[in-house]
């Protein structure tokens, strides 16, 4: 190839990177479904210890948030992109992060089979460190990220309807504790 194609192909993928920056919205989804549409992936993501699940779980169930995500699939996502092969996830930590909660948003979902989305419940937390794992990952491995800046969250249901969320307190759950990472390949 010569450094002139090269030079285009570079520039052409900064393109791309700046108009994915801008766009809102559920393009984060729609990344993350071509993707898994490509050849291979790689996905890292962190867990929680059994009583921030637990909370979790408390909080919906006393806020009667419908659909809500089982206990042992609550996970926050760190990295979503194309196949990182030298990527190893930290497993368990030696020391857990904690997040705090900061607000609950409603985010579309993408569409299913038959066009329709659905509306789910996220809960955004602050987890300095965690941002930091996340910049580290994408510096490491080049990897590319949809928005302008990561932000850590946990999804309690991926369907609530038209529930009011106006009254929901995130600092009623607590601390977020982070305890592991996992990654896989995607196929």
């Amino acid at each position: 190839m010569k450094l002139k194609d090269l030079k285009l192909e570079e520039a052409t993928r900064n393109l791309a990177d700046a108009l994915r920056v801008h766009i809102e919205g559920r393009l984060e989804e729609h990344v993350q479904q071509k993707l898994m549409e490509q050849n291979k992936g790689t996905y890292a993501g962190v867990r929680f210890d059994d009583d921030t699940a637990k909370r979790i779980k408390a909080f919906s169930v006393d806020n009667e948030i419908p659909q809500r995500v089982e206990s042992g699939k609550l996970h926050s996502t760190v990295l979503y992109s194309k196949y990182l092969p030298n990527y190893k996830a930290q497993g368990e930590l030696e020391t857990p992060i904690v997040g705090t909660p900061k607000k609950f948003s409603v985010w579309e979902t993408q569409p299913d089979k038959s066009g329709e989305t659905a509306n789910s419940l996220v809960l955004q937390y602050d987890a300095p460190e965690l941002v930091a794992r996340h910049n580290e990952l994408m510096k490491e491995h080049g990897a590319s990220h949809s928005f302008d800046t990561f932000k850590p969250h946990v999804t309690l249901s991926y369907n609530i309807g038209d529930l009011d969320i106006s009254n929901l307190n995130p600092s009623d759950i607590g601390d977020i504790n982070i305890v592991s990472e996992f990654g896989e390949d995607l196929d």
